[in-house]
């Protein structure tokens, strides 16, 4: 796990089953499994560039229902692929496996044959169909094509997702941060006058409330408890753990909603882990008071602040021995 970038790419479609989670019946654990398996299956990701081939090539091959080749993938895992470094907890990998083992999945869809006919199939089974455990080490899988080819399809759009938000975000966080990652680039002629928020040139959406509250299936309709049992509690969230997050506002009547993300400053997860950052923490020439350290490390946290602020928050604390004990 350790050996991965801190980000990896989540197709559209997947993206999608995320944030329909909650209407999917499929659990936190369940979509830390299937990020987990996208996270490992990257490198095997296609259709990402504009006229590849390799897509047609593996339908051709591998996603064919029309022959007696098998109707899964057999993949083989250690639980440290599953794992952030340190966790040594693999009842969740099996609990998550187990989940999607139970959560059975219909899908209709149509097929070219090598003939040239269009035939329909419905295609109705769990994620995944078997799993071998090898005792205390890791285990094997068997996921279903349907889903395999989910995975890997880059074609239809994709976006970097971040490793940690499958670990460290509660159901609704984890759900909201996969729809902020797709929201789209507001173009010139999308401008949204009537907008409360300026959303031109921005990630963003305005969109009917209704529209809304169907997306994430929120049980009340009035903005004081959408603000306060659900955005809010996410905003807080994002703010504090993600690498994105947003702001919002309602329209005057109340009947459409803003929503504009924008990139925080969280890209590592302990505040002080840039280089620049280490190194001014680290020189106890000018730092050797505790409560300068401790006073840079309250106000990073607390504000936010970029490396070149808390640099030169630090020249004022050392220059005029200004901090707070």
């Amino acid at each position: 796990f350790s050996n991965f970038s801190k980000n990896f790419n989540v197709p559209n479609d997947f993206a999608d089953i995320i944030i329909k989670a909650h209407q999917n019946g499929i659990s936190n654990k369940g979509i830390r499994i299937l990020g987990c398996i996208c996270l490992n299956l990257n490198n095997r990701q296609i259709g990402a560039k504009k006229n590849d081939t390799q897509l047609q090539l593996f339908d051709d091959e591998w996603f064919s229902f029309d022959n007696d080749s098998p109707l899964g993938v057999d993949l083989s895992f250690k639980y440290s692929d599953f794992l952030p470094k340190g966790n040594k907890n693999t009842n969740q990998v099996k609990e998550g496996i187990l989940e999607l083992q139970s959560w059975l999945y219909t899908i209709t869809f149509n097929r070219v044959s090598k003939d040239g006919k269009t035939k329909e199939f419905s295609y109705r089974s769990p994620v995944i169909s078997s799993f071998l455990i090898f005792m205390n080490s890791g285990f094997r899988i068997t996921l279903n094509k349907y889903w395999y080819r989910l995975l890997i399809d880059l074609s239809k759009g994709f976006n970097s997702f971040s490793i940690m938000a499958l670990f460290d975000l509660s159901f609704n966080s984890l759900r909201f941060y996969a729809y902020l990652l797709k929201l789209p680039q507001i173009a010139a002629k999308d401008r949204y006058s009537d907008s409360p928020i300026n959303l031109y040139g921005e990630k963003g959406t305005y969109q009917n409330k209704a529209t809304f509250i169907e997306t994430f299936e929120l049980p009340y309709t009035s903005p004081s408890h959408i603000r306060e049992k659900f955005l809010d509690r996410i905003k807080k969230e994002l703010d504090l753990k993600m690498d994105w997050s947003f702001n919002y506002a309602f329209s005057k009547d109340d009947k459409k909603i803003a929503i504009v993300a924008y990139q925080t400053n969280n890209y590592d997860k302990e505040i002080m882990q840039s280089p620049s950052r280490s190194k001014l923490m680290s020189n106890t020439t000018k730092l050797e008071s505790n409560s300068i350290r401790r006073s840079l490390t309250d106000k990073v946290k607390r504000y936010n602040l970029s490396d070149i602020n808390m640099m030169m928050l630090a020249e004022v604390y050392i220059k005029y021995s200004y901090y707070y004990t």
